[in-house]
C-alpha cells in the first residue's frame, strides 16, 4: 500500500521499456546453444550454379589429388615431428577448412543425387 502511494505521489512511474514477451528474442543461445561463439563469422555455403556443377563433374579421383595436394602445403608447414601448432595457424588456414568443407557438401550433395535422384 505504502508503494502505490508513493508511486502515485511521484506523478511519473518508470517501468519496462521494452515489452518483453519472450527472452528468445533477445538471447539467440537460448534458442540455439550452436550459436556460442558465431558472432561476426561467415557462413561457408555461397556457391554458383557454375562452381556447383564443375565440381560435381569431377571424378572422385580428382577430390583425392586435391585434397592431397591441399595437405602437402598444410603439412609443408610442419618443421619439427613434435613441433606445437599456434592459434594462428589455424587462423591462417581457416578459408581452406572452409572451402573444402564446401566442395566436400557439393561433391556429396551431387553423388546423393545421382544415387536417389
Amino acid at each position: 500500500m505504502v508503494v502505490v502511494g508513493v508511486v502515485c505521489l511521484t506523478g511519473r512511474a518508470m517501468a519496462q521499456q521494452q515489452p518483453l514477451y519472450s527472452q528468445y528474442m533477445l538471447d539467440a543461445f537460448l534458442v540455439n546453444p550452436a550459436v556460442a561463439g558465431a558472432e561476426g563469422v561467415t557462413a561457408i555455403n555461397h556457391t554458383t550454379k557454375s562452381q556447383r556443377l564443375d565440381w560435381q563433374k569431377q571424378p572422385v579421383s580428382q577430390w583425392v589429388i586435391d585434397s592431397y595436394q591441399i595437405a602437402q602445403q598444410l603439412y609443408s608447414e610442419i618443421r619439427e615431428p613434435d613441433q606445437k601448432l599456434s592459434y594462428r595457424y589455424n587462423f591462417d588456414h581457416v578459408q581452406t577448412l572452409n572451402d573444402q568443407l564446401l566442395k566436400g557438401g557439393v561433391h556429396l550433395a551431387g553423388l546423393l543425387n545421382e544415387i536417389f535422384g
